[in-house]
């Protein structure tokens, strides 16, 4: 893609009031998708490292990001025949369902070479993720928490966006950060005048209760104890 293929797209689309998402995996990318003016980037930055110059740009162009992660640490992981899914996600996943990932079934997979140069790339790349994460951070980019769940293999609905906020306080980000990250931030973002994605009289009563404060521990919010849908509680299939 040229900044001349793109930028009449963005052009077009925001013509009509419609905003531009845009996968990005090299800072390059990222700079790339921006320039043209797109709105958001997501799965940005997995291969090679974001430097502070190129954040501050980002953060001038004012696109938001969805990381996403964990999505590259799990395929890392399955192309290095080490993945496992975590225990939430046992609970909620049929076990036939999730074995389709064990290293068992990937090792008699057979991948282009193309796709084992990028898998290659990434388990290279791995250590600069977190650091790129934390720079947009840093200059002052909008991060949304995203896990790309039913969209990249290994990613379930629940447990890898948990896994997601983890790694995001691990890269340096504070919990009430990334918690907002996750909630009235994007929310907002999607509808300025929404009534969901927080806690307030007369909004959208989209809820998790969990056991434990996830800002002195993220983890916590893998403790769900009940769910509720527009006020009502879900009930647990056995």
């Amino acid at each position: 893609y040229s900044r001349e293929i793109l930028a009449p797209m963005v052009e077009a689309a925001h013509a009509k009031g419609v905003r531009v998402v845009a996968h990005a995996d090299s800072p390059e990318h990222a700079l790339l998708a921006a320039r043209a003016g797109v709105d958001a980037l997501v799965h940005s930055i997995h291969l090679g490292e974001l430097t502070a110059e190129q954040a501050r740009e980002l953060k001038a162009l004012g696109v938001v990001v969805s990381p996403t992660i964990d999505v590259y640490n799990r395929i890392s992981e399955m192309a290095a025949f080490t993945y496992a899914p975590t225990a939430l996600e046992r609970e909620l996943y049929p076990a036939d369902y999730l074995a389709q990932f064990s290293p068992e079934v990937v090792r008699r997979q057979t991948l282009s070479d193309g796709m084992m140069e990028w898998l290659a790339a990434l388990q290279k790349d791995g250590a600069h993720r977190s650091p790129s994460v934390k720079r947009m951070y840093d200059e002052g980019i909008p991060l949304f928490a995203g896990s790309d769940a039913a969209g990249s293999a290994a990613c379930w609905a629940g447990g890898s966006l948990i896994d997601e906020l983890g790694l995001m306080v691990k890269a340096g980000i504070p919990p009430e950060e990334v918690l907002l990250s996750a909630t009235v931030r994007p929310a907002r973002w999607l509808a300025p005048s929404g009534d969901w994605g927080m806690v307030a009289v007369g909004a959208r009563a989209d809820l998790i209760v969990i056991d434990g404060d996830p800002v002195a521990d993220i983890t916590a919010m893998a403790r769900v104890r009940e769910v509720l849908k527009a006020g009502v509680r879900l009930e647990k299939l056995a």
